[in-house]
């Protein structure tokens, strides 16, 4: 019996490393070659081993990254997801709470009698009481409350009140004042939209 050799390679001489490696390449597939921790061994294994290590890395980290569809839809789900939980949360308020929005935006449109009085705390005594169709507005910023009254067709007037540690104010709504607990106001003004543009004209002189 007889060896089979190789006619390209002469009797003798050791196989070069270009053909070891290339027939290791050949027969360990990607994922092996990937998966595998040369410690002792030629170089050019350890150096082709990292390399392929590398690439099936960067193969997996394209394939774990969704597509553009695939992230439109999941935008839209969360959109949609989103708004589900707005109208479930909106379709959970309370008589109380609707019916107190109702009121603060008729109020805000003069439709409430109001009395604000404001009280100073050392003194124990009334310094201010205003009565009428009101709409206040605290201004934190500046320590103080806006009072904004309606007086008369297209009549208003505006009161600023400072507030102090000692000096408070209390709001009282005069008279019962019938509104929704089902549905919440919405108040749109078009008009609003083009604003009335005064143009100061200064006297010849």
């Amino acid at each position: 019996m007889t060896a089979k050799t190789d006619p390209k390679r002469r009797p003798g001489r050791p196989p070069s490393p270009d053909s070891m490696r290339s027939k290791v390449e050949a027969r360990v597939s990607l994922e092996q070659r990937a998966t595998w921790d040369v410690i002792d061994g030629p170089n050019w294994l350890r150096k082709a081993l990292d390399a392929e290590r590398r690439k099936l890395d960067k193969a997996r980290a394209r394939s774990i990254q969704p597509s553009k569809s695939a992230t439109e839809t999941m935008k839209v789900k969360a959109t949609i997801l989103a708004l589900g939980v707005a109208i479930l949360a909106a379709g959970c308020d309370t008589d109380a709470r609707v019916a107190s929005q109702n009121l603060s935006k008729a109020a805000d449109m003069f439709e409430i009698d109001r009395r604000i009085v404001f009280y100073d705390a050392i003194q124990g005594a009334y310094l201010l009481s205003i009565e009428g169709k009101c709409s206040i507005k605290k201004d934190r910023g500046d320590a103080q409350l806006e009072v904004t009254c309606k007086t008369g067709r297209g009549e208003f007037k505006k009161h600023f009140l400072g507030v102090s540690d000692n000096v408070t104010y209390f709001a009282e709504q005069l008279n019962p004042s019938q509104q929704s607990v089902y549905r919440y106001r919405v108040i749109f003004k078009p008009t609003v939209i083009v604003p009335d543009i005064d143009v100061p004209v200064g006297e010849k002189g």
